[in-house]
């Protein structure tokens, strides 16, 4: 049985442009947190999919 982590944080995802010339600059961010998608995987879907996270 897989076991979920207590102590996780949310992944952060950042997404920038591509200058050229000068710096990149941020586009925007977000907190993704997944901890909801693996618990309900596992109580309602196929727990095996997450055999590689």
């Amino acid at each position: 049985m897989l076991s979920v982590l207590q102590n996780y944080k949310p992944d952060k995802v950042q997404v920038f442009d591509h200058d050229t010339f000068s710096a990149d600059d941020i586009m925007g961010e977000a907190e993704i947190d997944i901890h909801p998608l693996i618990t309900s995987t596992m109580a309602f879907g196929d727990a095996g999919i997450l055999e590689d996270v």
